[in-house]
């Protein structure tokens, strides 16, 4: 019983392990002797492993060498205990210029997938990858775009036209019927929603008055033919004048770089078709004549009939009617009549027009207020005529 299993480790020998683990505090390990040292601080574990270790030893007294046939040697034969120590460890800091070299570094190859993606939408993808490519790519042409605005700029004036009221302008109400008829047909669309709706564009719609649209679309607040056109033309308080007037502005400065650079010529120079002058300009008198011949004609024949009513009620004498008219020709009804009352001294005073003179608080007497018979124009109805 006294017979150990296995040999004494002084006759057999043994190995020591001994490894040295240093730690700063940002890598500390969960220890409870180091948990709250802030320092560096060294971990050892030790290891004992039970091994055969001997070593051979000869001691020569004389002579020294052992290869000698004449040496005198002593011969030993060593058990003992062999110690390895290895080191390890983990020091840490946080480097800001290293995060951010490597973040640096890293960016460029987070592009990859997005370009891979956008090759294969624009050439892989046949008749697909044109609609894709018409919508990232824009090929811009001056003349084209310049048309586009313009038809624009046609399409909401007169349009416009059809929404105003016999005052001229665009209301609230009428905005809010528009959208109404427009969005009717959708079942979940409450008529709530839909003045939610009216107000957001109205608020849009009225350009110069932001702050008085805002306050609840007072009875004062109104919409004129600039500000429609504004709205439907551009958006934001980018009106068409600022794309369209400042390239055909012939007395505004050029820089020498836009005199070099700028497609200039793509939009001064057109076929004429318009009348010039001997000197080659265009005759400003001719496009005048243009413009007083559309103004009293079709679509604007109403208008025409106001403003000749409202300009015969300020000058009432048969040879201001003659020259207001020269060049205007409206409905023949309309001009006998207008010439008749300037003969007779003027229009009869219960017989004023409802124009924007009036609701500016002006005194001027137009036509069709005062007696049921008398029309918008005013001057147009026989009853109105004749009183």
């Amino acid at each position: 019983d006294d017979v150990p299993e296995y040999p004494l480790l002084r006759m057999t020998g043994a190995q020591v392990h001994v490894a040295l683990n240093y730690y700063n505090s940002h890598h500390m390990p969960d220890y409870p002797e180091v948990k709250d040292h802030l320092g560096p601080a060294c971990v050892i574990r030790i290891r004992v492993v039970p091994k055969w270790s001997s070593r051979q030893a000869a001691d020569c007294a004389r002579p020294r060498s052992v290869a000698s046939p004449d040496a005198d040697c002593t011969y030993r034969y060593y058990y003992g205990v062999q110690i390895v120590f290895t080191t390890h460890g983990r020091f840490g800091f946080v480097d800001p210029l290293s995060l951010l070299l490597t973040v640096g570094a890293t960016l460029p190859y987070l592009v990859v997938p997005m370009w891979i993606v956008y090759y294969i939408s624009l050439y892989c993808l046949g008749p697909v990858s044109s609609v894709y490519e018409s919508g990232v790519v824009r090929r811009i042409q001056v003349d084209e775009e310049l048309v586009g605005v313009v038809s624009k700029a046609i399409c909401a004036a007169t349009t416009f036209r059809t929404l105003v009221t016999e005052d001229g302008v665009f209301s609230k109400e009428q905005l809010l019927v528009q959208v109404h008829r427009a969005f009717r047909e959708l079942p979940d669309f409450s008529l709530e929603e839909q003045a939610i709706l009216a107000e957001l564009v109205w608020e849009r719609i009225n350009l110069e008055d932001p702050a008085e649209a805002q306050s609840g679309l007072g009875d004062d607040v109104e919409v004129d033919l600039n500000e429609f056109v504004r709205s439907c033309v551009l958006a934001g308080d980018r009106g068409p004048e600022l794309c369209v007037q400042p390239l055909f502005d012939r007395r505004r400065c050029r820089w020498p770089l836009e005199r070099l650079l700028a497609p200039s010529a793509q939009t001064r120079a057109a076929r004429p078709v318009y009348d010039r002058t001997t000197e080659g300009d265009i005759d400003v008198d001719s496009l005048r004549a243009i413009l007083d011949r559309a103004r009293y004609t079709g679509r604007d024949a109403e208008e025409g009939r106001r403003y000749l009513a409202k300009w015969v009620a300020h000058a009432p004498s048969a040879a201001s009617v003659a020259a207001a008219t020269r060049h205007r020709p409206v409905e023949t009804g309309v001009l006998e009549t207008l010439r008749t009352k300037a003969r007779l001294g003027g229009l009869p005073a219960d017989c004023r027009a409802a124009s924007p003179l009036r609701r500016r608080g002006g005194a001027a007497a137009c036509l069709a207020a005062a007696r049921p018979p008398c029309a918008a124009g005013g001057v147009e109805d026989a009853a109105c005529a004749e009183g």
